[in-house]
């Protein structure tokens, strides 16, 4: 289901940073959204973190969509 695919997108998202590919914005954005429909907001609020401290910029779009995915999430502890 989509935990599993979720779970595929890490770890390729991980291999690539392990074989030196640094993610940018698109790489990042499909990350979060990902994890946003998995309903795990609390990584893909991990994952926007990084994004801002890597200064990869992002758009109106991936704010609100990280927006949503907090308000929808359980897991989320923004405070």
């Amino acid at each position: 289901g989509k935990a599993k695919k979720t779970g595929k997108g890490l770890l390729v998202f991980e291999k690539m940073r392990k074989s030196g590919f640094e993610p940018d914005a698109v790489a990042y954005n499909i990350m979060i959204r990902s994890l946003c429909i998995a309903g795990r907001g609390d990584l893909a609020l991990e994952f926007y973190k990084e994004m801002i401290e890597k200064g990869i910029t992002f758009g109106l779009r991936t704010y609100k969509m990280l927006l949503d995915c907090i308000a929808r999430s359980e897991k989320v502890d923004v405070v």
